[in-house]
């Protein structure tokens, strides 16, 4: 092949790339972590290669970082002669959340303070900023002489969430060792049964767009990538497609109930 047949053809790669290509957008709604979706009429995809990419996508963060596996507190109010246990409701919590939440149970058991000083609550839960890590604060009830104590060696302790190692806090004032866990999850991935082109964990996976958890339990979340990265189709013909979430690990997902749409587009290459 000499040079002028060399830059006919590629030339002619640069039109083809450059020229416009079919496409089409589907836009999906789901309420669950995976679902399939009827096509009225089935997309015919045999005259060609056809990739599909995901445009945009919005869903709540509504993933319980609590749950039946991480949601007890106990505390003592005898210097640890007698426990009671407050278990906090599943859910998606701030650390601000949880502390309303243990005042609502110390209230219900009757064990707040009347005077001004105390704040009313023997025990308090606060976040710091600057490190990422959690304080809880004991109070000393005025007729006790030393202050409450908790306990967070149970099974379920909500202990690794706040940073903390197991162990029964004593003190008034007490640092976590470590950083607060209240994101359980960092990243979800969207996937999709008709296409590949995706790697996770070493493993040939179905995804079609990854997206991290950048914002807090309750809030809104939306995606516009600038850049469209399309996955390969590997169905000549779209009667259905099926959509589930997974997390890092290949764990579903449980949306909660909350609404995921999301539209993709179709484009022939």
């Amino acid at each position: 092949m000499n040079d002028n047949d060399s830059m006919l053809t590629l030339l002619k790669q640069i039109e083809f790339n450059t020229r416009r290509k079919p496409q089409m957008t589907l836009e999906f709604k789901m309420t669950e972590n995976k679902k399939r979706f009827y096509m009225d009429i089935p997309i015919s995809l045999d005259d060609g290669r056809y990739v599909l990419g995901l445009i945009n996508m919005a869903v709540y963060n509504s993933i319980f970082n609590i749950t039946e596996a991480n949601n007890n507190l106990g505390y003592s109010k005898d210097d640890g002669v007698t426990w009671i246990d407050i278990d906090i409701p599943e859910g998606a919590y701030e650390i601000t959340q949880i502390n309303d939440e243990i005042h609502r149970q110390l209230e219900l058991n009757d064990d707040v303070f009347n005077d001004i000083e105390s704040n009313g609550y023997p025990i308090e839960l606060l976040a710091n900023l600057s490190t990422q890590k959690s304080i809880i604060e004991l109070k000393t009830a005025p007729n006790i002489n030393s202050p409450f104590q908790v306990d967070l060696t149970a099974t379920n302790s909500i202990a690794s969430l706040l940073g903390f190692d197991p162990q029964i806090l004593t003190e008034e004032y007490n640092t976590s060792e470590n950083k607060v866990n209240i994101i359980t999850i960092d990243k979800l991935h969207l996937c999709c049964d008709c296409i590949e082109g995706s790697i996770l964990n070493g493993q040939a996976s179905s995804i079609l767009f990854s997206f991290v958890l950048d914002a807090g339990p309750g809030y809104k979340i939306v995606k516009e990538p600038n850049v469209i990265l399309y996955k390969k189709i590997i169905k000549s013909n779209l009667e259905n497609l099926y959509f589930y979430l997974i997390d890092d690990d290949g764990n579903e997902i449980d949306l909660q109930g909350e609404t995921l749409t999301f539209t993709t587009q179709l484009l022939k290459m």
